[in-house]
């Protein structure tokens, strides 16, 4: 199976077997087996390594793809996502609250109610959160 131009637009991609991002402005085409998924990364709440794979969340369903965490995380706009685990990246935009724990590791609640651990080597990422804009443009008060 062949996918034409997209084949040729990506060289490191041969076989019938395909799993790939590729970045498309800040949407990916995750080609799998004999199908190719649109994604915009404004869906995506959060990504989880999972052995060789990645679980990408969006909202209610979540799609499996080969890839690495670091493959993907430079592919994702760094104003919107932040590394919080070695296994884990979260859509900023998804964030209802952090929760600081006793051996200086935080919990990651999603609006969603999914629950994340960030650990303490990338908790330092989250704690310039409070001086981002929020959506209404005004700047969070820590």
């Amino acid at each position: 199976m062949s996918f034409g131009a997209l084949d040729a637009g990506v060289p490191h991609l041969s076989g019938g077997f395909y799993h790939a991002l590729v970045l498309l402005t800040w949407s990916f085409a995750c080609i799998a087996i004999a199908r190719v998924l649109m994604l915009e990364a404004g869906e995506i709440d959060w990504i989880k390594a999972e052995g060789d794979y990645i679980r990408v969340q969006l909202g209610t369903r979540s799609e499996l793809i080969r890839s690495t965490m670091k493959s993907i995380e430079s592919l994702l706009p760094p104003a919107s996502f932040r590394r919080i685990h070695r296994s884990a990246i979260v859509n900023i935009d998804s964030i209802r609250e952090i929760v600081a724990l006793p051996n200086r590791e935080c919990a990651v609640v999603l609006r969603n109610g999914t629950s994340l651990k960030a650990s303490r080597s990338y908790a330092g990422t989250l704690a310039a959160l409070h001086k981002r804009p929020n959506a209404a443009g005004q700047m969070n008060e820590a």
